[in-house]
């Protein structure tokens, strides 16, 4: 069977040489060891990773663990120049120096040891039959020896020295196992024992077998890679022999191998076997499970070797995957948009409100139906104007237009006179336009084909536009602005919106070719479908009693330019339209106005019986009308005027005759009537302030929502294919997808086992681990070891949770976090809550602006067509399954709309996740699944979505420290804006957050009670029962610049999970964990637990009791930007210090609640001090933090207090792989060394012994920061075995959190192959 892959291992092509003994000689020859890795600083990882499948029947091949170590090793045998640097200079040196040594010294044994490793390597699987030797033949050229000088030969100059590891090998055509090579770290003694252990694992022994070689290596000085490493000797074995040799003796039996080596005789290897298994978890599944082992020795002279020995402690570090990722955030999701489409609904009412009150219609039938008539006014042509023959003084407030337009009456220009009085401006402006006025002997106008138009034109050419007014004429007198025409020039009878010369016979070469409508009266242009020109359409309340009120005025003028003056328009006349004295000549029909078109004039007959409409009054009017002066009553010409007024009918009962057709064909259009109707209801909640928004900020304020809608539908969407897919990784790179910005970036849940014992009582703790073995794949809550082994024989299981920032990466983090957007929203609520807005004590009368005819600034149509079409083109079927799926969250839908024609079954599904399919599907792209994008691309993405934006937020700067208390209405309503648009930004960016640390909580408790119920800890289970549960976050990240921001989306997310609280069921083991949502409780995570493991439960947790939650961080940075942070004394210092304040006042009432309840019964063997003594400590550390310096002893207390007290760990960094590595296996490092309290009295004091704890506690950590799982954590994420340091930024770290120099970046590659 094929092995199980993981993206986070590498695959070799090559198969590593094997050094073979020389036919004419025992032993082997000396070599230098040379990689010909082309990047020079590429990783020598001497890690045999095994990535385990707890899941796979199928998987045959057996795995044996081992560990080495050597004897009488002494690399000062090799001659000086084979252990020499690459320079001639220093080699010469070395050799100086060492014939210096050789002569002063007596005895080699008195030089101090050299550094070794050992390099393991194993050849492809072969069948049994393969082996017609003990050593297999390769076409390898087999190496010369070294002569007797010592010199040496590059035995292995073209082999590839990236790592490997069992699981890492790619499988041959024949589904074997290739070859592969691992590495150990550097040990300085002449008896090394390495810590690293070694992994392989082959098919059944007695049908396959891998030939396997351990190399002894002497590295060169200086250096931290394996690239210039020498060869002292090697041992050979098999798989098989180890096998038998390991499982005959019950993995107690040591086997001791002979190294061949020609420069050194006696020296051997011993290989010692451990019957290791992964952790099993029967309450979750894990994916790609990380396995590696270790057996740390204390730090002792070399005279203690026996003790040292006698002291081992075997280390099993594990990191898995876990579903809970993708199937928490997709629930937490689904939530989400089930609350934004009801906040959708709430401010939609308000707007298609507003929309009515203030005028702004889709189409005639909305108007009608909302009792408001329609205005349809045209100015379609004109004859016989003409302008005045003398200047007329300014105009009075009747004769001069009402708008900002700066109509003024002009001087009558002396060209029409035959003489210059223009002056030399007047002159040079018709030289410049090429056109000498309107006189007769006008080259341009005498051979125009219109200037013998209508008599006089030759000699009185006009630039004619009209401006319209109305008033209403029932309170008052104020006059309404509808618009203005185009402008047609040089013709006295124009045919306005033709544009017949404003190419040729323009001026100023700047023609006025569109008309202009009124943002008071909410006016439009549109179309005639009469005589195909454009009209002037506005809407006005229904009158029942006077319905012909008002009036309609014309003004028309002469658009004058002067090229020193400007524009100057002069009024040619107007035209008065009292509407009651015109209805004897008006045509009165009763016209039909269908629902599903824009009301025109002419009737359509199509579909008469299907379409629904109504019929209502017309009133038309077309006729030739003087255009006379307002001074002087002369008549300057005529126009003609096509006026159409369609008057509303009140919205009938629900079987009035008004709607016609057969009541199952209109059904659908019957409905959306009236619902359209129910949607422009007045909003029940409405108060003072709201009542005052703006329709300029309701338009985007909806639309904003409905893309927050479509965004979390494309969230849900891709996560649901992943969980399809059983895709549970998020890389470090794809944190600013904003598809996927709701899943937890890098999440693990690691387990770090210890057998302490290991080295003095091998034979039960071999026997402890063999049974494991037996019961590897039994789930049973009573193993059969559980009470068989003394305490101390048990392994200590610690469980800790590992990720990247649980923040909105996505949503930008260079303005704001979410406990900036808090504060924030509580200052305006706050100032809300103050005022005593004033309003005016005179009606606001809005500011005549005239807006082109094709300005989309002040369009407001409506918002609920997109989405309802779509729901109503499944016919309303109870049948339809909505896209996606169900969510599992229970939610009350909405009232149903009315739909007075036709009784509907009822649905399946409600109205809000009809919406929510509509929303998913428009949101649905033309692929399946969306390419993975880079983060410029998706930069460049969300610039232009920007910039294309069709609805933008009005400017609402506000400024509270100059808030009035006594301020105007207009400038509360202003803040309450501000309000609404922080707060529905904040919801959608804490809800991809509090998704993220959801999903960290659920694992971090699943975790945590697994290793309960498989240790049946009664003290623990009920501490849940009675106390809840306690999740300690540590935060690594910096309070300064972006980062800071991820503090404040961190704690605001991870304070949340307060919200929510734990319930334990019985189910079975397809059950998946669901989060409910409950009007009183809140957010209920389920959690089923198998029957057998549910019986361990206490008596109220099986009564379905909640667990509640205590979530605490505790923050403090530690890379560079944090000792900038500190070196100019950012503010973001001071938050860092409160957070920590708060959650150290939340941890002590938790150590409270817990004494007097549960009493003082706490886990002082896994951390080695009492809880009392380590709250003391973190107290003093809270309470003296330093804003200079890094404190990280508060994280290393809180560490230790949160393990105390028995809760779950959480830590993270920005992406979960390099800070986030260091403080792992420092605190995995702790643990094992066990002297926590010497450890942080040398950190705090400074002063550390040579083989002292915190010494320790460095070696045992930067081995596993080498070795361990980590360091494949980190290749998984960004493909390559480093960490994202270079040396400067490791020198800016503290030293306990530095990583080994052979583990970072170099400069360059730090900078451009950056992952954030």
């Amino acid at each position: 069977m094929a092995a199980p892959q993981s993206p986070n291992l590498m695959s070799f092509d090559e198969e590593p040489e094997l050094i073979v003994p020389h036919p004419s000689a025992s032993a082997s020859s000396s070599a230098s060891y040379q990689s010909s890795d082309a990047d020079a600083t590429a990783q020598t990882m001497p890690s045999s990773i095994v990535e385990i499948s707890l899941n796979d029947p199928e998987e045959d091949r057996k795995v044996l663990h081992f560990f080495v170590s050597c004897r009488d090793v002494d690399g000062n045998s090799l001659v000086s120049p084979a252990r020499s640097a690459q320079t001639l200079v220093r080699g010469a040196f070395n050799m100086l120096s060492s014939a210096t040594a050789m002569s002063n010294t007596r005895s080699p044994r008195a030089r101090p040891p050299t550094e070794v490793n050992i390099e393991v390597k194993v050849t492809k699987e072969t069948p049994i039959f393969g082996f017609g030797a003990d050593i297999p033949v390769h076409d390898t050229a087999i190496p010369p020896l070294t002569t007797a000088n010592g010199c040496l030969v590059d035995i292995d100059n073209h082999r590839d020295s990236r790592p490997a590891s069992p699981y890492e090998a790619t499988l041959t055509a024949d589904g074997l196992l290739d070859s592969e090579n691992y590495w150990s770290e550097r040990c300085k003694s002449r008896n090394p024992r390495f810590s690293v252990g070694f992994s392989i694992r082959c098919k059944e022994p007695t049908e396959y077998d891998r030939h396997v070689q351990i190399i002894v290596m002497i590295p060169d000085e200086g250096t931290s890679t394996n690239k210039n490493s020498h060869v002292f000797g090697y041992a050979s074995t098999s798989f098989q022999e180890m096998y038998t040799v390991a499982t005959t003796g019950n993995y107690r039996q040591k086997m001791t191998l002979p190294v061949h080596s020609t420069v050194q005789e006696g020296v051997t290897v011993e290989l010692q076997f451990a019957d290791l298994q992964p952790q099993l978890h029967p309450l979750f599944d894990t994916q790609h499970n990380l396995f590696k082992s270790f057996l740390f020795y204390p730090l002792m002279k070399e005279e203690n070797a026996e003790m040292q020995a006698a002291n081992a402690k075997l280390a099993i570090e594990e990191a898995a995957e876990v579903d809970f990722s993708v199937k928490i955030p997709l629930q937490l999701l689904r939530s989400c948009q089930s609350e934004l489409l009801q906040m959708y609904d709430e401010w939609k009412i308000r707007y298609n409100y507003n929309r009515k009150k203030n005028c702004y219609f889709d189409n005639d039938a909305e108007a009608l139906s909302f009792g408001h008539d329609v205005f349809r006014v045209q100015v379609v042509c004109g004859r016989n104007l003409k302008t005045k023959s003398s200047a007329i003084a300014a105009a009075s407030g009747d004769s001069e237009p009402t708008t900002d337009m700066d109509f003024r009456s002009s001087r009558t220009s002396g060209f029409s006179m035959g003489s210059v009085v223009g002056g030399r401006g007047g002159l040079v402006n018709r030289i410049k336009a090429a056109k000498w006025g309107n006189v007769a002997s006008s080259s341009f106008s005498s051979n125009d084909s219109d200037a013998v138009e209508a008599g006089g034109e030759a000699n009185n050419g006009v630039h004619s536009f009209v401006v319209v007014h109305f008033e209403e004429g029932v309170v008052g007198n104020h006059e309404f602005t509808v618009g203005k025409t185009n402008t047609e020039y040089d013709s006295t009878s124009p045919v306005w919106s033709t544009n017949k010369n404003a190419t040729t016979k323009c001026p100023h070469g700047k023609p006025n070719v569109k008309y202009q409508t009124s943002q008071v009266l909410k006016s439009r242009v549109v179309v005639s479908p009469v005589n195909a020109l454009k009209q002037f359409l506005f809407y006005r309340p229904s009158l029942p009693d006077q319905p012909l009120a008002g009036w309609l005025r014309f003004q028309v003028f002469n658009e004058h330019y002067g090229y020193m003056s400007g524009f100057e328009n002069e009024l040619i006349g107007e035209v008065m339209i009292p509407l009651q004295s015109v209805r004897d000549a008006m045509t009165v029909e009763e016209k039909k106005v269908f629902d599903d078109d824009d009301g025109a004039e002419c009737g359509r007959e199509d579909h008469y019986h299907s379409r629904p409409h109504q019929i209502v009054t017309s009133f038309t009017l077309v006729d030739w009308f003087d255009v006379r002066s307002p001074l002087t009553d002369e008549v300057s010409g005529q126009i003609q005027l096509r006026i159409n007024i369609l008057l509303a009918n009140p919205l009938a009962p629900v079987n009035d005759s008004i709607v016609t057709g057969t009541q199952l064909e209109s059904s659908r259009y019957v409905s959306r009537r009236y619902r359209r109707i129910e949607d422009c209801a007045p909003p029940s909640t409405d108060g003072l302030y709201e009542d005052k928004i703006p329709l300029s900020f309701l338009y985007p304020h909806v639309l904003h929502i409905r893309k927050q809608i479509s965004e979390v539908a494309d969230m849900i969407r891709v996560t649901e294919h992943l969980v399809e897919a059983k895709n549970t990784f998020k890389s470090s790179l794809d944190k600013r997808r904003a598809d996927i910005q709701g899943i937890p970036t890098n999440l693990h849940v690691s387990y770090f086992r210890i057998f302490r014992r290991f080295g003095s009582d091998a034979n039960g703790v071999d026997e402890h681990i063999a049974s494991g073995r037996a019961n590897a794949k039994v789930v049973e809550p009573n193993p059969p070891f559980a009470f068989s082994i003394h305490e101390r024989l048990m392994p200590e299981t610690h469980a800790t949770v590992t990720c990247g920032a649980p923040t909105a990466h996505a949503m930008g983090l260079g303005n704001y976090g979410l406990r900036e957007m808090e504060l924030e929203m509580h200052n305006f609520q706050t100032v809300l809550e103050k005022i005593n807005p004033q309003s005016s004590d005179s009606p606001h009368r809005d500011k005549e602006i005239l807006l082109s005819e094709d300005s989309s600034d002040f369009f407001y149509p409506p918002v609920d067509d997109e989405n309802e079409a779509e729901v109503e083109d499944d016919g309303f079927s109870s049948d339809t399954p909505v896209s996606g799926g169900q969510s599992n969250l229970a939610i009350d839908a909405p009232a149903t709309p009315v739909e007075p024609l036709l009784k509907r079954k009822p649905s399946k599904y409600s109205i809000m996740a009809r919406k929510a399919a509509a929303a998913r599907v428009k949101a649905l792209p033309k692929s399946p699944f969306v390419k993975k994008k880079s983060l410029r691309q998706l930069d460049q993405k969300n610039s232009d979505e920007k910039a294309a934006s069709y609805a933008k937020y009005p400017s609402l700067r506000v400024d509270l420290e100059e808030v009035n208390t006594t301020m105007p209405i207009d400038n509360a309503v202003q803040l309450l804006c501000r309000l609404e648009m922080l707060r529905s930004e904040y919801y959608l960016r804490k809800s991809v957050a509090v998704s993220q640390s959801v999903s960290s909580l659920v694992a971090c408790f699943m975790a945590e009670l697994d290793l309960c119920l498989q240790e049946r800890n009664e003290k623990v289970l009920d501490q849940l029962a009675k106390v809840g549960f306690l999740v300690g976050w540590e935060s690594l990240i910096s309070s300064h610049g972006k980062e800071l921001h991820m503090i404040s989306d961190a704690w605001v997310a991870i304070k949340c999970l307060e919200t929510f609280s734990l319930k334990l069921c019985e189910g079975t083991a397809d059950m998946e964990v669901v989060v409910e949502k409950k009007k009183v409780a809140g957010y209920i995570i389920l959690i089923p637990i198998p029957a057998t493991y549910f019986a361990l439960l206490p008596e109220s947790l099986r009564q379905g009791d909640l667990i509640s939650v205590t979530s605490v961080l505790f923050t403090q940075g530690i890379n560079e930007m944090q000792s900038l942070a500190n070196m100019v004394g950012h503010s973001g210092v001071s938050i860092q210090r409160k957070i920590n304040s708060t959650s150290f006042r939340t941890i002590l009432e938790y150590y409270n609640r817990f004494t007097e309840i549960c009493g003082i019964g706490m886990s002082e063997i896994n951390v080695g001090s009492h809880p009392d003594e380590i709250l003391r400590n973190l107290r003093v550390s809270v309470e003296s933090e330093n804003s200079a310096s890094k404190n990280t002893c508060i994280l290393l207390h809180a560490a230790d207090a949160v393990r105390s007290l028995n809760g779950g760990r959480v830590t993270y960094c920005k992406s979960g792989k390099d800070r986030t590595a260091m403080s792992t296996t420092l605190e995995q490092a702790r643990l094992l060394v066990q002297r926590k309290r010497h450890v942080l009295q040398e950190i705090e004091t400074g002063c550390a012994n040579e083989n002292g704890p915190l010494e320790e506690v460095k070696v045992v950590a930067n081995i596993m920061r080498e070795f361990g799982v980590r360091i494949h954590v980190a290749k998984k994420n960004v493909g390559r075995f480093k960490y994202s340091f270079n040396s400067l930024q490791r020198k800016l770290l503290p030293e306990i959190y530095r990583p080994p120099l052979s583990t970072i970046q170099d400069m360059v590659t730090s900078v451009t192959a950056r992952d954030s």
